[in-house]
């Protein structure tokens, strides 16, 4: 986690609330059983209580902004619809919410679909009071796609049954909106994901190696991230990281790799949301 929110800390106070997650195997099932949804409340409940020790320990005129990746995501997506929306007060305060590969829907291409009541989608870099929601692929999320499509298996984590119609929520993290444009990965080690990011050391990132854009194909809306490859120098193998093989095929996509892909288009956005705030509330 260090890894995942450590380049916020330039923009943010970090508080990052340790919850009960549903767990690996819960997750590797194909169909949600009642257990797993007990779970998936049981982990809920352990997000609301977090956010309410923060409530009670924070002035109540500081700007949040709500970050989640995959399962976080999904929490913090019920957090906003049964704790956050329904209290203007606390909801004024959100400034930006950037739910990653949490399966967010929409009916509508500017408004949040899951109970988020007045709250949209961003539209451009330094939007505030809105969302950045996507699941990256490469291609479009197949049917027995884990996630990225209405109704796909890890959908229950968000609490929310998708009505009839509804698309999936996908805002690129570079602009905001839909247009293409460079990414700026975060990446540890490995050249793939920030997990193996080595504290006491720098990220690495390349300029110019991925882009992004929102793609619809078949009624369905994701995140296409591409690879650009320059030429190779003869003799010499490429020292560039690459989109992992296999992934046109995968049942998750981009998923693992897509926060560190973003990451650090994600950190310009909230710094561009908090400049808007400050700016607007002088």
């Amino acid at each position: 986690m260090r890894s995942m929110a450590l380049p916020f800390t330039r923009t943010c106070r970090l508080v990052a609330p340790v919850y009960q997650q549903v767990t690996l195997a819960h997750l590797a099932m194909t169909m949600a059983t009642a257990r797993d949804r007990t779970a998936a409340e049981v982990a809920y409940q352990s997000v609301r209580r977090a956010w309410r020790g923060y409530l009670k320990v924070t002035p109540s005129n500081r700007p949040v902004v709500l970050i989640g990746f995959s399962q976080g995501a999904m929490m913090l997506a019920q957090l906003l619809r049964r704790e956050i929306a329904p209290n203007p007060q606390q909801l004024r305060h959100v400034i930006l919410s950037e739910l990653i590969g949490g399966g967010l829907t929409v009916t509508s291409p500017r408004s949040v679909h899951d109970g988020l009541a007045g709250i949209s989608l961003c539209l451009h870099s330094g939007s505030i009071h809105c969302v950045i929601a996507f699941d990256a692929f490469t291609s479009p999320p197949s049917a027995e796609a884990l996630t990225g499509r209405p109704g796909a298996p890890w959908g229950y984590l968000s609490g929310w049954t998708p009505a009839q119609g509804s698309k999936m929520a996908c805002v690129n993290p570079v602009y905001g909106g839909r247009l293409s444009g460079p990414l700026i990965p975060y990446l540890g080690a490995d050249n793939r994901t920030t997990y193996s990011y080595v504290a006491g050391t720098t990220y690495k990132t390349y300029a110019n190696r991925f882009r992004a854009a929102c793609e619809v194909q078949g009624g369905i809306d994701w995140l296409d991230i591409r690879q650009i490859d320059p030429p190779k120098p003869i003799g010499r193998p490429n020292p560039l990281p690459s989109l992992p093989w296999g992934s046109d095929d995968s049942i998750v996509g981009l998923h693992r790799e897509s926060w560190g892909l973003t990451l650090g288009n994600l950190v310009l956005a909230t710094r561009a949301a908090v400049s808007a705030w400050t700016i607007r509330s002088m």
